[in-house]
């Protein structure tokens, strides 16, 4: 029996405005949102939970959302169907407990889609967030595009694309 507040729960009405604050914390690795932009993401979202205690949260959205971001931009011209995770993150005083990995279980464990997929910045650089994925889902590169990201020259993003592993496929019998 699982102990009560240990399961995953949906980011709702309620709780959007912690979720948001929590993503606005870190601003540097996932981009910084309005409560307008962040609901919004949600409500395109076909995964937006919760870990248990709202200590941290991911959003996914497959290939039919309607998201004007490029870097799901890239992946939508490049695979047909797919889960593409838009961000994850645990709060500072919660990491190292597993948190993040077990967020990915329940997302395979719920999709209707093989293929997981997600972005790593490289500039700038999340070291951290680089050796989750590849300890925590063997994963691989797919490729490598780049964008400014203001009226600048000097403010480019470059990310690598990064191909997971296929998350589990339901069979047609639903087994």
């Amino acid at each position: 029996m699982e102990k009560r507040g240990s399961t995953f729960t949906a980011i709702s009405h309620a709780s959007v405005q912690r979720a948001l604050d929590l993503n606005n914390r870190h601003a540097m690795e996932l981009s910084l949102l309005t409560l307008d932009g962040f609901e919004k993401l949600i409500a395109r979202a076909n995964y937006a939970k919760w870990c248990p205690g709202e200590t941290g949260f991911l959003i996914a959205l497959d290939e039919r959302a309607d998201y004007p971001n490029p870097n799901f931009e890239w992946f939508r011209a490049r695979f047909a169907q797919f889960v593409y995770i838009d961000r994850v993150v645990v709060d500072e005083a919660h990491r190292g407990q597993g948190l993040a990995r077990r967020l990915y279980e329940d997302l395979f464990k719920t999709i209707d889609r093989s293929l997981v997929v997600c972005e790593v910045n490289l500039v700038p650089p999340n070291p951290a967030s680089d050796a989750f994925s590849m300890r925590a889902w063997d994963s691989r590169p797919s490729g490598r595009h780049c964008w400014r990201t203001g009226r600048r020259p000097s403010a480019i993003s470059e990310n690598t694309s990064t191909l997971a592993k296929r998350g589990p496929t339901r069979s047609r019998s639903g087994r």
